[in-house]
């Protein structure tokens, strides 16, 4: 199936697609050729395809996405915002699929937030989660945060109770002398994020030997 012409409406905001989208599906299949939606100077491509219980290389790629624009629109607290670039790659199956992603966010000029730019990376693989998180301000690592957290997202219905697995969960985290007044940034909403982070930096990284109940 081919759609000419393919439009997002949203509040103030239209996405449109750059070409003709191909999609074909059926009963055990869906295959997208390479989506490309924009709206100014974002941009979301989506490519892959389901083949039974296959994901086959299933690839989404978000370009310069407006975080304010969302925190408006969800009414999300002021300290999200900035830009933000995505990218995320699925292979395996439903029962046991695989991921990769990677988000980095950074502040646009007229946005002053207590950090100059936020990376994460994301994978998953036989029912490990790990998560690798970095808050710069400046040129500087403020925070670092690593989990390891063992979890089954098969792509399937089950209980989340099945999902969490009995095994260790790791949380590594380390504050390197953050500026606290960009923190608070003269408004009242980081405020009440200053204090998380003022408690954040009491705390220490530690690896549970129990089992996650």
């Amino acid at each position: 199936m081919v759609i000419e012409e393919f439009q997002v409406r949203l509040p103030d905001r239209t996405w449109h697609a750059v070409a003709p989208l191909q999609v074909a599906f059926g009963p055990q299949h869906l295959d997208l050729t390479q989506i490309h939606l924009v709206h100014d100077d974002e941009s979301i491509e989506l490519s892959g395809a389901v083949h039974g219980e296959e994901l086959q290389d299933i690839q989404l790629h978000a370009t310069r996405i407006d975080l304010s624009y969302l925190q408006q629109l969800f009414y999300l607290p002021d300290v999200i915002g900035g830009r933000a670039t995505f990218q995320m790659q699925l292979t395996g199956t439903r029962a046991e699929p695989r991921f990769e992603s990677e988000l980095t966010v950074q502040p646009v000029a007229s946005q002053r937030l207590p950090f100059t730019q936020f990376y994460n990376t994301l994978a998953y693989a036989q029912r490990q989660l790990q998560s690798t998180g970095r808050l710069h301000q400046g040129t500087r690592e403020i925070v670092a945060l690593d989990v390891r957290l063992p979890f089954d997202l098969a792509l399937t219905a089950m209980p989340l109770a099945q999902r969490l697995l009995e095994a260790p969960l790791e949380v590594h985290m380390r504050l390197q002398e953050p500026d606290w007044r960009l923190c608070i940034n003269g408004s009242r909403p980081h405020r009440g994020w200053l204090a998380r982070c003022k408690a954040a930096s009491t705390s220490r990284a530690r690896t549970p030997r129990s089992p996650l109940r």
